[in-house]
């Protein structure tokens, strides 16, 4: 459910079945009121920048919602592939889901207080932007809350992976051979999100930056290099990581499937080899039908498990595989060429 998400918590209970909702509402009045106020007093801010900034109030909660959604769906798919006792294994996965969505870790308060105190710093040698010191220190505080949520967001990626990493170690051959695809579909799929989550986060805080008060300065251009490169790694570690978990799922699946066989071969193999009756002991009875179909069966189901693909690439995947890495060669070249 989502209540490991730690945003879950800051919508009204009534809001609570469509957030999504929620967070746009709010998002739209708070860059509205912010307009207003900015225009009353007559500081200039781009139209472009406040709402790139109040929109990362949408992308940060409704993602971070999202996921760990779709975490606890893929429970009892993930199960699967452990070989474990059901509630051994729940236990195990809520409590990494605790870890990496809600706001219990320390590792967690650590990266995000970390975040906000590199932000802020940026924030303070660049200088404040607007004329009046009370829209300054608001202004500040709404910037360090938005760098708070994000520090909170670059743990909560990195746990995924390492979630991810810890699926790709322990995992075992599924007791079901039609399980598999489905479920690393599904759980590819959930990654893919996650990336195109971060280039949307790219895209507003890069409008924020170009549109904003301070240009484009070296160190803002090397924090969007960094939000830039950040999905093209996510996704490459991410497809590796379900690459190696398809393999090792195929490859037990099979050595299953090899012992089956051998054992029904074992069984049958005079019959099965077809070797002269002369050769035949006279106590051997008529073949087995239904394990020779039995046989048959096996060697049809090898065959499809031998033809499982082992990399998780799909249209999808592939597009937006294709929009983030040529998102980091442009945003490097453009750096490049800036700094230098």
């Amino acid at each position: 459910m989502m209540e490991y998400s730690s945003y879950y918590y800051l919508v009204p209970k009534g809001f609570r079945k469509h957030y999504t909702v929620f967070w746009i509402v709010l998002s739209i009045a708070a860059a509205t009121v912010a307009l207003v106020m900015l225009r009353a007093l007559g500081e200039i801010l781009s139209l472009e920048t406040v709402i790139a900034v109040w929109s990362l109030l949408v992308v940060i909660p409704v993602s971070h919602l999202n996921i760990s959604n779709e975490f606890h769906a893929m429970a009892s798919d993930l199960k699967t592939f452990f070989k474990c006792d059901a509630n051994e294994f729940r236990k195990w996965y809520q409590e990494r889901l605790q870890s990496i969505f809600s706001a219990k870790s320390p590792v967690m308060w650590t990266t995000a207080i970390l975040t906000n105190i590199v932000c802020t710093a940026i924030v303070v040698q660049l200088g404040l932007p607007l004329q009046s010191s009370w829209l300054n220190a608001l202004a500040l505080i709404v910037f360090e809350v938005v760098a708070f949520a994000s520090g909170q967001s670059v743990y909560t990626l990195l746990a995924e992976l390492r979630l991810l990493k810890q699926f790709t170690n322990f995992a075992q051959c599924p007791h079901f051979y039609q399980s598999m695809p489905a479920t690393l579909r599904k759980l590819s799929t959930m990654y893919l999100k996650s990336s195109v989550y971060i280039l949307l986060v790219y895209l507003a805080v890069l409008i924020a930056i170009v549109r904003g008060p301070y240009g484009i300065p070296p160190i803002l251009m090397l924090v969007l290099v960094g939000i830039a490169v950040f999905p093209t790694i996510y996704i490459m570690y991410s497809v590796f990581q379900i690459h190696l978990l398809m393999v090792k799922l195929r490859e037990g699946t099979l050595a299953i499937i090899d012992k089956r066989i051998q054992q029904v071969l074992a069984e049958n193999w005079i019959i099965i080899s077809g070797v002269d009756s002369e050769f035949v002991d006279s106590d051997v009875d008529e073949p087995d039908l239904d394990k020779v179909n039995c046989l048959a069966k096996l060697m049809d189901l090898r065959d499809k498990v031998e033809k499982m693909r082992e990399w998780p690439w799909n249209f999808e995947g592939r597009i937006t595989f294709t929009v983030s890495i040529l998102t980091s060669i442009v945003q490097v070249v453009v750096a490049v060429q800036d700094l230098s």
